[in-house]
């Protein structure tokens, strides 16, 4: 519980694993919680197919606790859309995540990185619209705080305005925080929309070579 608490969720689900044979509703609830935080460290850090396995961890552990669980489950959806988003071969062994649509609300959530994923799947979200989304969140992460400039630079591609939006994603880039590896093959993946746009060709095949590469690795990490 104390593990739980702090959020430190692989130790948690690893003493959970190794401590007991059978689980109670309650160690079901926490064993949900924490696959899916974990699961969200693993996609950030583009641990792709391991964050799959996780993820139908989780959804069985959801059905098997007679706690309220659609919340986590939601979670776990946002999550897969994602993935299957990357690539087909990341979908769900286990559920058929096609079945659920609730999570494309981005203030359904509280978390932000599902915040986030389900804004990055509604281009047309006004500047209002994301700021209301963000606004209740409390004590954001160097990292959170590069995934909500980059829905900025989303938005601007949205419009239009390409030349700021490459001004941006090159401030996340080249900042003092290191994007993780998802965040940063969205990055190489709008710039190259932005050199395209702006008949930057040069910039734009290596910004493609730069996002297959790190595709590659994702895809990589079985």
């Amino acid at each position: 519980k104390r593990a739980y608490m702090d959020k430190n969720y692989e130790l948690c689900r690893q003493m959970c694993v190794s401590s007991f044979e059978e689980y109670d509703d309650e160690m079901e609830l926490i064993l949900t919680d924490c696959c899916i935080g974990e699961a969200e460290m693993l996609i950030r850090n583009g641990k792709l197919y391991h964050a799959r396995e996780i993820l139908d961890e989780a959804i069985g552990h959801a059905q098997r606790t007679i706690y309220s669980t659609d919340a986590q489950k939601n979670r776990a959806y946002i999550m897969f859309h994602l993935l299957k988003n990357i690539s087909p071969t990341l979908d769900s062994n286990e559920v058929d995540t096609d079945l659920a649509s609730e999570f494309l609300y981005p203030e359904l959530f509280e978390n932000v990185f599902c915040k986030y994923i389900a804004i990055l799947f509604c281009p047309n979200s006004t500047k209002s619209f994301i700021d209301d989304t963000f606004k209740k969140t409390e004590g954001i992460s160097e990292h959170d705080n590069l995934l909500i400039t980059h829905i900025d630079a989303r938005r601007k591609i949205y419009l239009g305005e390409y030349k700021k939006a490459s001004s941006v994603l090159r401030e996340i880039m080249d900042g003092n925080v290191i994007p993780e590896r998802l965040l940063l093959y969205f990055c190489c993946e709008d710039m190259e929309k932005c050199c395209k746009e702006m008949e930057d060709y040069k910039g734009a095949y290596e910004f493609s070579i730069n996002k297959m590469e790190i595709l590659e690795h994702m895809l990589a990490e079985v």
